[in-house]
C-alpha cells in the first residue's frame, strides 16, 4: 500500500473539510458533515483506507500538476518545494490536538524547513471556470473572493496544520489541452493567476475550524451512533 495513503488511514482530512463544515436546516451538523463521519468511522474500524473513486476533474488535475509546479518556478519562486517529487516520502502534516493533517501541494520552506508559505494549485478543468478566472474584464479581487469562498475550507486547515506558515496561496492554472490551436508554453505566463491571503485574513474562522475537528474527533472516540451527534453537542 502507498504510504502515504497508510498515513492518512482514518484522519480526518484538510481536502475534505467543506464536508465537515457543512451545517444542515436548523442544525448544527448537516448531513453532508455526518456522511464524512461515517467514511472516517470505517477507516478507523477496518485500518484501511475507504473506496477511491477517480473523477474526470481529479484526474485531469493531477495529470497537469507537474506542468503547474514548472509554471510556479518560472514565474513565482524557482525554491518552491513539491510534495509529491521533493520529499524522500511524501509528507503527511498531523497536529497534536486532534486526529487530523494535511498535505499541501507546494511550499515554499522557512531556514528550519518548515512551511513559511504554501501555494495550493486547482487546475481549471470545466469551461466555466476557465472563463471566470482568466477573463481579461473581470476585476483580479472579485476572482479573488469567488476563489476564496470556492476554497475556504481547505485553505483554513492547511494553515491549521502548519502553524509556522503566514500566507496561503491558490495558483489557478489553465493547462495545454488536446487543441491543435494552444500552443502556449505550458509555463506561458498567462496559463496561471495567482491569489494570496494571510493567517489574519481568516480571522475567527481557524479557530471555529479547530473547535468543530476537535468535536468531530472527540464523537468519533466515543463510539455512539453518528446520527446522534446534534443531540450530544446541544447537550
Amino acid at each position: 500500500m502507498d504510504k502515504w495513503i497508510q498515513k492518512r488511514i482514518g484522519y480526518i482530512s484538510a481536502s475534505h473539510l467543506a464536508d465537515l463544515m457543512s451545517k444542515g436546516k436548523g442544525k448544527e451538523w448537516g448531513q453532508t458533515a455526518i456522511s464524512y463521519l461515517y467514511k472516517v468511522e470505517m477507516e478507523r474500524y477496518l485500518n484501511e483506507p475507504s473506496a477511491y473513486r477517480d473523477a474526470p476533474a481529479l484526474r485531469f488535475g493531477r495529470e497537469n500538476e507537474q506542468y503547474a509546479v514548472e509554471w510556479l518556478r518560472e514565474n513565482f519562486y524557482a525554491g518552491i518545494r513539491y510534495y509529491e517529487t521533493d520529499f524522500d516520502e511524501k509528507p503527511f502534516i498531523t497536529v497534536p490536538w486532534a486526529k487530523f493533517g494535511a498535505t499541501p501541494d507546494t511550499d515554499i520552506p522557512d531556514e528550519n524547513g518548515n512551511p513559511k508559505e504554501i501555494i495550493e494549485i486547482k487546475t481549471t478543468y470545466s469551461d466555466s471556470a476557465i472563463y471566470t478566472y482568466f477573463s481579461p474584464s473581470k476585476p483580479y479581487e472579485k476572482k479573488k473572493m469567488e476563489a476564496f469562498k470556492e476554497h475556504r475550507e481547505q485553505l483554513a486547515g492547511q494553515l491549521l496544520a502548519c502553524p509556522t506558515c503566514e500566507s496561503i496561496s491558490i495558483l489557478k492554472y489553465n493547462p495545454q489541452r488536446d487543441d491543435e490551436w494552444d500552443l502556449r508554453s505550458p509555463i506561458d505566463i498567462s496559463r496561471g493567476i495567482m491569489f494570496t491571503w494571510t493567517r489574519e485574513e481568516f480571522g475567527d474562522y481557524l479557530e471555529q475550524m479547530k473547535q468543530r475537528i476537535i468535536q468531530a474527533d472527540e464523537y468519533l472516540n466515543t463510539g455512539l451512533e453518528l446520527d446522534l451527534i446534534n443531540e450530544y453537542y446541544k447537550k
